[in-house]
């Protein structure tokens, strides 16, 4: 039997951020190039490829991105809770997670929680995702954040890891795991 459990929706700001870096950027490349192309020609690559190179890779970053943020998913799976976001995929047996201690925050006021170092992951401007370090430093945080409300915090049974998910029901994980 398999439950999911929704993420809660992408800010307006992290999909502007993407337009921005895979249409607006790649536009102004492109409209610099014939600027760049009537000017003096330098020794070395083609103009071309030194334009096009980048504004190839802004489209295709977000496009990864874009289908990346659609793969957002919660669940648990045979007594295994997944998580899966972007490229990321975390599987933890629910015998390892301390749902005892688990709880709901906000992470604005409980700041001491909020990732701090990125390790392995994506930040766009409300979207934090992947491998980060918390403070202190030696707490190692597995985001899936789209909201710093109703983050649900899940420490690990061993050592300092935890799990920071934005859930539209965090309350409903959070019961499955103290069952």
């Amino acid at each position: 039997m398999s439950r999911r459990y929704t993420v809660t929706a992408l800010p307006k700001r992290a999909w502007v951020t993407m337009a921005v870096l895979g249409v607006v950027l790649p536009l102004i490349l492109g409209s610099a190039l014939p600027w760049i192309l009537a000017s003096e020609a330098k020794p070395g690559a083609p103009l071309w490829v030194m334009v096009g190179g980048p504004m190839l890779v802004a489209v295709v970053s977000a496009a990864f991105m874009g289908w990346g943020m659609r793969r957002l998913e919660v669940e648990i799976v045979e007594g295994t809770l997944i998580v899966r976001a972007m490229i990321y995929t975390r599987k933890l047996p629910l015998a390892q997670l301390d749902g005892a201690h688990a709880r709901i925050i906000d992470l604005d006021q409980e700041r001491a929680w909020a990732p701090v170092l990125r390790l392995n992951g994506v930040g766009l401007p409300g979207v934090q995702i992947g491998h980060f370090r918390g403070s202190p430093f030696r707490r190692r945080l597995f985001c899936l954040l789209t909201s710093h409300q109703r983050v649900l915090l899940i420490p690990e049974l061993h050592g300092e890891s935890y799990l920071l998910l934005s859930l539209e029901q965090p309350q409903r994980l959070l019961d499955a795991l103290r069952m």
